[in-house]
This record gives C-alpha cells, sequence and structure tokens, in this order.
C-alpha cells in the first residue's frame, strides 16, 4: 500500500499518512497509560491491596505501585502540562530517588598577571613551574628501600628453621600426595632464603 502524503497548513510540513497514525496511536497509547494510572489509584483508594490488584491485572506489585504514585503526582498537573506518561512513570518523584542535579559549569582558567603565562619555558623561575625529575641517590649495599638494614645470617637460619618446622607439622597432618607437593615448595623457599643470606 502506497503511503499518501498531507501537507499540514500550519506548520507547511509534509507529513504521510502513516506518520500522522503513528503520532496518533502513541498518543493514544500516554493517554491510555494515564488512564490506567487514575484506576488503579482509584481501586487501590477503594480499598485493595496492591498485592490483589497486582494478581487481578496479571502485574507485578511494584508496577501497581509505580502507576498508582504516577497518577497521585501528576494527576493535579493539566492533561497539556503532563509530562509523558514514560517520563513521569520512571521520574525520581515516582521511583523515590534523588533528583539529579545538573554539573557545575567548568570553572575558567586564572588569567596570569601582566599578560604573561603560567608554565610557560620562557619563565622557568616561575614558582608555579614543575621541578625537574630527580631520580632517587642509591641506597648503601646495606640498606633496604624502607630505611631498615639487612637480616644478619642468623636471622635467616632462625626463619629456615620455624619454616621446617611447620612443614614436619603440616605434613604429618595432611594426605601424603597433597603433604609431598607442599613440603617439595617449601624446600624451594628455603633453599631461596639460603641463597639470599649467603649461605
Amino acid at each position: 500500500m502506497r503511503d499518501i502524503e498531507t501537507d499540514d497548513s500550519i506548520s507547511g510540513v509534509v507529513v504521510s499518512h502513516r506518520v500522522n497514525e503513528i503520532i496518533r496511536l502513541e498518543k493514544l497509547a500516554d493517554d491510555s497509560q494515564w488512564e490506567a494510572a487514575r484506576l488503579i489509584a482509584e481501586e487501590l483508594a477503594d480499598g485493595k491491596t496492591q498485592q490483589k490488584l497486582a494478581g487481578e491485572i496479571g502485574r507485578s506489585q511494584p508496577h501497581v505501585s509505580y502507576m498508582a504514585k504516577t497518577w497521585r503526582e501528576f494527576y493535579n498537573l493539566g492533561y497539556n502540562e503532563r509530562p509523558p506518561f514514560n517520563d513521569a512513570y520512571h521520574s525520581p518523584e515516582v521511583r523515590g530517588l534523588p533528583k539529579p542535579t545538573p554539573e557545575p559549569a567548568p570553572t575558567p582558567a586564572p588569567v596570569p598577571p601582566s599578560g604573561g603565562s603560567y608554565n610557560t619555558p620562557s619563565s622557568p623561575d616561575s614558582p608555579r613551574s614543575p621541578e625537574p625529575y630527580q631520580p632517587p641517590a642509591p641506597l648503601p649495599a646495606d640498606q633496604l628501600p624502607d630505611g631498615s638494614k639487612p637480616c644478619p645470617a642468623d636471622s635467616w637460619d632462625a626463619t629456615r628453621k620455624q619454616l621446617e618446622m611447620l612443614l614436619e607439622n603440616y605434613v604429618r597432618e595432611t594426605p601424603k600426595d597433597e603433604a609431598a607437593k607442599t613440603a617439595q615448595v617449601f624446600r624451594k623457599m628455603a633453599d631461596k632464603l639460603d641463597r639470599k643470606a649467603g649461605n
């Protein structure tokens, strides 16, 4: 079927019959949703529970609640002042969400004094110029990055003995296959500690 075009003499726009029908049906749907919200609010006002009404109309209890709240929040607006139903149904007033706040406008950049500019190569002594990167000084051989001294060899020996004791207890209380694998891992760790300590 060929679409018939019509001339809207008010706006001077040529609109197809299909477009006019879409607009009519969208408006009809919106009006129908507002009417459904009104009827739901009246049913609840007459004492029916949301759960019972939801079961009767085949919808969820939250949907019944939102429909009624949409009507209560916006019914007092005139027919032409009401927002589209879907906007009202999902609005912060109905959903109980905080209203979105507009983002603040960006702050304009400060104007440098006397026509100059901040952080330019022509003004290296400017107090706003960043300091060039300086790598950290190398640490003395006997100092760790946190400033502490490395443990002496006897501390490594004490640590190794504690690990071996933990390992023996673990092996006694664990199934053999699992214990053997774990023991192997612990022994490798102990060997690494020995190498680090220089033993």
